[in-house]
């Protein structure tokens, strides 16, 4: 992503710490799941000033067995009345994504 980030203008910044439990999971699921966020984040911030596009990365430790992973970013945010549709399938706030094409309908 360290070019994607470069090419977008958009500084970042990890607080990540350092002695974490371990996390059972598959490792390319979450590779995707953060790699979707990044993106996510960084067309969210497409239209602020270069020097405001700031992105961090956290890690924390909550509660004895679970792990937070946050990904800030300092877009413009999920319109209020799109908020209870943000867990759907399909579900986007972007102008040309999937949320405007669904359901789509083909051949059966």
């Amino acid at each position: 992503m360290h070019s994607e980030l470069m090419q977008r203008s958009v500084n970042i910044r990890t607080r990540l710490e350092p002695s974490l439990p371990l996390v059972l999971a598959d490792r390319v699921q979450l590779q995707q799941v953060l790699l979707n966020l990044i993106v996510n984040a960084c067309d969210a911030m497409s239209y602020e000033p270069r020097e405001e596009r700031q992105l961090e990365i956290v890690t924390a430790e909550v509660g004895q067995d679970s792990v937070k992973l946050s990904v800030i970013d300092q877009g413009v945010g999920i319109p209020d009345e799109k908020l209870e549709k943000v867990f759907s399938p399909f579900f986007t706030s972007k102008e040309t994504g999937l949320d405007s094409a669904w359901p789509f309908v083909g051949p059966s």
